[in-house]
């Protein structure tokens, strides 16, 4: 019999894997600012819970996957990654207690979002629902999404799209179908991720019968798609900066890319090799963070103008 190890408070905090919390603490706060500029009545204990609950849901998601890909044989200590990153498989934890942790990050997240309404209405309601079925699905139960070709759209839309769409309707109880078009960028970024994540993995998800976009497409495709996508991600970003800051929305989006020039040329040019795993994931994470980053910086200093 497998003799396990306890689950450690250092183990709960890398199977929540807070490098990845970007993914959704950007859109989040890119929605409170969205709502200020929108005119939404929404309180800073409101803004605090919704920030909340959008990490627990980001840490569900992640042990969720952890624990799917180490039931099903997926993960190994073979795969180019940080022992930090696969934490049931090097440190040996038992995989029924990442699954009840999965569900306590879950319920947390669930808890978050119910304690920033000041009263429950509908949508905003129906949206959590949503995304909590979408987190459990996308990794377990018979229909796993991430075991189809829609991963990067359905990480690009829950976290880019339905958090933005979340809060605004706490604020005001009403579906804002602006906030969808004006996180475009945000959408992308984020399901570039996956795709880096999926790209890498092509060979490892292929033996694990894995139906990723990826896997159905091939590298070389799925290197020509990777780059279209970060140059749309940067034609949205300038779009709306522009829409929000007219010449100082251009001139920080264009100081932005200059800083960060060899970061673009580098994405541009990734050969997405399992080998090069670490460096293209640190590398994607920090295109979200300075693109987004800059994209927050011009709303903000939309906030201040009005």
């Amino acid at each position: 019999m497998n003799k396990y190890n306890n689950l450690s408070l250092r183990a709960c905090y890398q199977l929540a894997a807070p490098h990845t919390w970007v993914s959704s603490i950007i859109p989040v706060v890119f929605a409170i600012l969205l709502a200020d500029i929108f005119g939404l009545d929404l309180l800073i204990w409101q803004k605090i819970l919704l920030t909340l609950a959008c990490i627990s849901m980001q840490a569900s998601v992640n042990t969720f996957n952890d624990y799917s890909d180490f039931v099903s044989g997926v993960d190994s200590r073979d795969d180019n990654v940080k022992s930090s990153d696969s934490t049931l498989v090097f440190g040996n934890i038992n995989p029924k207690s990442a699954l009840f942790l999965a569900v306590f990050y879950l319920s947390l997240g669930l808890v978050f979002g119910l304690l920033s309404l000041k009263e429950y209405k509908l949508y905003p309601i129906s949206i959590g629902i949503v995304g909590a079925i979408i987190v459990i699905t996308y990794s377990c139960g018979p229909l796993k999404l991430s075991y189809l070709p829609l991963g990067e759209l359905v990480s690009g839309f829950v976290m880019g799209g339905l958090i933005p769409l979340a809060v605004l309707a706490v604020g005001d109880g009403k579906i804002h179908w602006k906030a969808l078009l004006y996180s475009t960028n945000i959408m992308i970024g984020i399901g570039l991720i996956m795709m880096t994540n999926n790209a890498c993995d092509l060979i490892k998800d292929k033996k694990a019968s894995r139906n990723t976009l990826a896997v159905k497409l091939g590298i070389e495709k799925i290197r020509k798609i990777y780059r279209i996508f970060i140059i749309l991600d940067l034609v949205f970003l300038m779009i709306f900066s522009i829409k929000f800051m007219q010449v100082e929305g251009f001139v920080i989006i264009s100081l932005t890319l200059l800083l960060y020039i060899d970061l673009l040329k580098y994405l541009l040019n990734s050969k997405l090799l399992a080998k090069d795993r670490i460096l293209q994931m640190k590398s994607i994470l920090k295109f979200n963070l300075v693109t987004n980053g800059a994209y927050i910086l011009v709303l903000i200093l939309k906030n201040l103008e009005l």
